[in-house]
């Protein structure tokens, strides 16, 4: 009696073992491929292919998929294989973004080509709201920019702070870019044009109010010395800009409000944020700022809140 109730437990137990051989098997598989893709080694990639590896597995910290990777380092080869073997192009890592959006971003145009033509989504948006089209122009990426464009992406999309491509191109003072993008259908949102950082080259708080060209000129060069300057048309709009000026730790911002109009005056109010108490902060000395764009709808002047009124 004894030994027949053993024996069913037993082929139970090899089973299990049997079982969790296999799988252990097939993540190694995995883990091989994904290892492979990271080094760049098509043979290595084609090897755990070869040995059952998942195409579509995803790495544990990012989930990228072996297509993401690839494309993400501008291992070409290693993309066209993985497309060939039915890797699934719109395969999305943790924060929703594809194969797509990192080769667009990075400026792998050919690796761009090769996606599309394997049936990617174009306007696929991460859980930021960032589109293809949109990480390129953020990035510079003039001729991906001009390549995704050409294969009908939404050029309006925005992601969750209200950004275009548009926007993100201006604020990157690529003009060139903007332009193209107007010519394509892009909205001028002047609005959601702003800049801010926790470094620039002003030591002293400032407020400044920027009407005239060679005042942004000389303002961009303070906080962004190697970047063209952005076009902006000053019979419409006027530049707001903050300077903190030293703070002891991170966490401060500038956040400016609605404009309002006020004796014959647009006042566009501002206020600092500060860390909370116990939040997490850079150690370290920072001199934030902030600077954004307002249509012109009156002399415009710059009002703390919270201070006193003069």
């Amino acid at each position: 009696m004894v030994i027949t109730k053993l024996i069913p437990n037993l082929f139970i137990s090899v089973g299990v073992i049997f079982l969790a051989t296999v799988i252990c098997a097939d993540n190694t598989q995995d883990l091989a491929l994904l290892e492979a893709v990271e080094k760049g080694d098509l043979s290595a990639v084609q090897a755990a292919l070869d040995k059952g590896a998942d195409i579509n597995a995803k790495d544990a910290y990012q989930e990228d998929t072996a297509l993401i990777s690839a494309a993400k380092q501008g291992h070409i080869e290693i993309v066209k294989e993985l497309i060939a073997k039915g890797a699934a192009v719109n395969g999305r890592e943790r924060y929703g973004a594809t194969a797509l959006t990192h080769a667009s971003a990075e400026g792998y145009l050919d690796i761009a080509r090769i996606l599309i033509d394997g049936a990617a989504d174009i306007n696929i948006q991460d859980k930021y709201g960032r589109t293809a089209l949109i990480s390129a122009a953020g990035n510079n990426q003039n001729d991906i920019v001009k390549l995704l464009l050409s294969k009908w992406a939404e050029v309006n999309a925005e992601d969750i702070s209200g950004r275009t491509a548009w926007v993100l191109a201006l604020r990157e003072g690529n003009n060139e870019i903007a332009g193209i993008l107007k010519s394509f259908g892009a909205k001028e949102n002047y609005a959601a044009v702003q800049w801010s950082g926790e470094y620039c080259s002003k030591e002293n708080p400032a407020e400044l109010m920027v009407g005239f060209i060679a005042q942004w000129e000389r303002l961009w060069k303070s906080f962004s010395s190697d970047s063209p300057l952005p076009e902006i048309d000053f019979k419409k709009y006027v530049i707001a800009a903050v300077f903190l000026g030293p703070r002891p730790t991170g966490g401060y911002s500038v956040e400016f409000g609605q404009p309002y109009l006020k004796d014959n005056k647009m006042v566009i109010p501002y206020r600092e944020h500060r860390p909370g108490p116990g939040e997490f902060v850079t150690q370290a000395f920072t001199r934030p700022y902030g600077i954004k764009v307002f249509e012109k709808k009156a002399e415009a002047v710059l009002y703390r809140e919270g201070a006193e009124r003069k």
